[in-house]
């Protein structure tokens, strides 16, 4: 059962008023009818199981039939900071990011970036990615959807400041002396990480050097040679193996 992630002030007490979007997508596309069940999350991330009362053109009324606590979500705040790689692979690493439990996305403009973003169009690519974003964490019934930061460059994004406890790797295809595997093996499982990696020409030289230099340490996936819209998606797979619930035994589902 996909999860809806519901607007600030659509829960009073027992009671959920659907508007916007959302009622369009449920009452039309779904056609859901009074009486169907669906599982909705509130802007805190509490997971609900509603009963729809009324479905109309402007509006959904529902009540709450089961309250289900908070979707478990990955004990490290994780940020993919993603090089933009051309349509629709950038469209994929993002949507599997988010079922792999990614909290934060920054699309990144790098030297060897193919696509270059117009200005006047960047609200609408930013748009879509948050649409992608939205869709794969109601799939994964995700109890939060991650927040999708507007196209920047790479030294203004390294500019920024971390936190001082966060993890930061550098996905870096010649890496020669440190692994992905070696890196987590000598390492505790941190409260932050942010993993940054490029587009299909990879990041040049001078780009790792200032990525260093901001904190970050690179590392390899060893000898696996991965299409640039493929090493995000299993980097990620093998830190939320490692410092996340995936492979373990899950928790409760909504049903």
């Amino acid at each position: 059962m996909p999860l809806f992630f519901l607007a600030p002030d659509a829960v009073r007490g027992d009671t959920v008023t659907i508007t916007g979007p959302l009622v369009r997508h449920i009452g039309g596309a779904l056609r859901h009818q009074i009486g169907d069940r669906l599982a909705v999350a509130d802007a805190d991330g509490e997971r609900c199981l509603i009963e729809l009362t009324a479905v109309g053109s402007a509006a959904i009324h529902a009540v709450i039939r089961r309250r289900l606590g908070p979707a478990p979500e990955p004990a490290v705040h994780l940020t993919l900071a993603q090089a933009v790689l051309k349509s629709p692979n950038i469209d994929l690493v993002f949507q599997k990011a988010t079922e792999l439990g990614v909290q934060r996305v920054v699309p990144l403009m790098t030297r060897r970036t193919v696509v270059r973003l117009k200005r006047e169009r960047e609200s609408r690519q930013l748009a879509r990615w948050s649409a992608i974003v939205l869709e794969a964490a109601q799939q994964s019934e995700r109890g939060r959807v991650p927040h999708v930061d507007p196209p920047k460059g790479l030294p203004g994004y390294l500019a920024e400041k971390g936190d001082a406890n966060e993890a930061r790797l550098l996905l870096w295809e010649d890496e020669s002396t440190l692994g992905l595997h070696d890196y987590l093996n000598a390492n505790p499982s941190p409260g932050r990480a942010t993993l940054l990696v490029g587009p299909e020409g990879g990041f040049d030289a001078d780009e790792v050097r200032a990525a260093r230099a901001a904190g970050f340490v690179a590392v390899s996936l060893g000898d696996a040679v991965l299409r640039a819209e493929t090493a995000a998606p299993a980097a990620l797979a093998i830190l939320q193996y490692a410092w996340g619930g995936l492979g373990r035994r899950p928790t409760q589902r909504v049903t």
